[in-house]
């Protein structure tokens, strides 16, 4: 009988797909705004207040500088956040931004003084209320922003009757009612903007998600094909899959699973759902599931490693030798420096949890690409000895001697090839 040398080597490491370590989790975004007033000159000390009603805990407060400038940079570039831009003697300004992590956003933003804004408001005075409505609606957005969601919801009420023909009131009424998990009255409030403004793209989006907490299929799916048709699908799949990562991190991958599948369906260009549909899939025991889902991946982004890295762990966990070559071939080719790391540590993952042949077909890609890396030609070498691989293990084994003679497992290295010999 074979005998088996499964040495434990004392190193820890993360797994090689660890779903928590996709990218997009990582990708931060930068926003970088200038404050200018109606002349062109930079407005010092302006208070740019950025919320987010996805998480209302959240609240960055920043000052524009001499130049007018200043920059915010979001951890979670998946979500929309809400801009307030504040300095005496000036109209306050809200705007909403969604931070794009390829590139800085960059804003220009022009603030009137108050008087202007009073005086100049002809098109509010000519309606009946609606500076009134504007005053309101300001009082409700600073209520909101401190968190006192009775008094912002009475506000934003008192604009939407002064003025019954402008969405935003009734749009801030939703947000509202959304933060507060009264979903049945977000989609009431989402509905009446739609009905004053059909195509508003935030409005949609607050009724899709509301009609979805609800459980109403049949206006769920009402709600996404206006999304669709308004060209805002990929906004509202962001926001599902960011909420799938939540479950994710909180241990329920079934409501993972089902918001990452709401996302691509909503989305079906959004690479990352199909990525931890199958991270989770490869979790659960599924590694055909897990294949698939990189295929789908990687016909949208060939050059993803993410992708590469999830199709190679399906392969393998599936027993496809070939398969698995192939993906880490393409997947080296990629990305030469995971090799250099990741790789190795998954190596030692896998020959600790006693995949020789998992563990081989790694390593010998690391000694490829570095062939004076001592440490991979010695867990190679305990690797195919483990195999039956004699002449291989040999060939390692005294390599792993040539490089680091002195190194504290060069003594079982000499042993193993003494019993090979014998």
């Amino acid at each position: 009988m074979q005998r088996r040398f499964a040495i434990t080597i004392g190193l820890l490491f993360a797994g090689l797909l660890v779903v928590g370590n996709l990218e997009v989790e990582a990708q931060a975004a930068r926003v970088s705004l200038t404050v200018n007033d109606v002349e062109g000159e930079p407005v010092e000390g302006v208070t740019v207040t950025i919320t987010c009603p996805a998480k209302p805990e959240l609240r960055i407060v920043k000052a524009t500088n001499a130049k007018g400038k200043v920059a915010i940079t979001h951890i979670d570039s998946l979500q929309r956040y809400t801009y307030t831009f504040e300095k005496e003697g000036y109209q306050t300004y809200v705007t909403q931004v969604q931070p794009d992590y390829t590139e800085t956003t960059r804003l220009e933003i022009v603030l009137r003084p108050r008087e202007m804004a009073e005086a100049g408001g002809q098109e509010d005075r000519q309606q009946p209320g609606g500076g009134r409505a504007l005053a309101a609606f300001n009082e409700g957005t600073e209520a909101q922003q401190r968190g006192d969601l009775e008094l912002a919801e009475r506000k934003f009420r008192q604009a939407a009757e002064i003025s019954p023909d402008s969405p935003e009131p009734r749009i801030a009424l939703a947000v509202v009612a959304h933060q507060r998990g009264d979903y049945a009255a977000a989609a009431a409030e989402a509905e009446a903007a739609l009905a004053i403004s059909p195509t508003n793209e935030q409005a949609l989006l607050l009724r899709f998600d509301a009609y979805r907490k609800q459980g109403d299929a049949a206006k769920v799916a009402e709600a996404a094909d206006a999304l669709r048709r308004e060209g805002a699908a990929p906004a509202a799949a962001a926001t599902l899959f960011n909420e799938g990562l939540e479950h994710h991190r909180d241990g329920d991958d079934d409501a993972a699973l089902t918001a990452f599948r709401s996302a691509v369906e909503l989305d079906p260009g959004l690479v990352n759902g199909y990525l931890m549909i199958g991270a989770i899939a490869l979790g659960q025991g599924d590694p055909e599931q897990a294949a698939a889902m990189a295929s789908k991946a990687l016909e949208l982004d060939g050059d993803e490693v993410n992708a590469l890295k999830l199709r190679y762990d399906a392969a393998r966990t599936l027993g496809d030798g070939e398969a698995a070559r192939a993906a880490l071939d393409a997947l080296t080719a990629a990305d030469p420096e995971w090799a250099s790391t990741d790789l190795f540590n998954h190596a030692v993952e896998l020959y600790n949890a006693d995949d020789m042949a998992g563990a081989a077909t790694a390593l010998r890609k690391v000694v490829e690409l570095r062939p004076d890396d001592a440490r991979a030609h010695f867990l190679l070498g305990m690797a195919e000895l483990n195999l039956g691989e004699t002449g291989e293990a040999r060939s390692h084994l005294n390599r792993f001697l040539e490089l680091a003679p002195d190194d504290s497992d060069a003594a079982l290295a000499r042993e193993m090839l003494q019993y090979v010999e014998d």
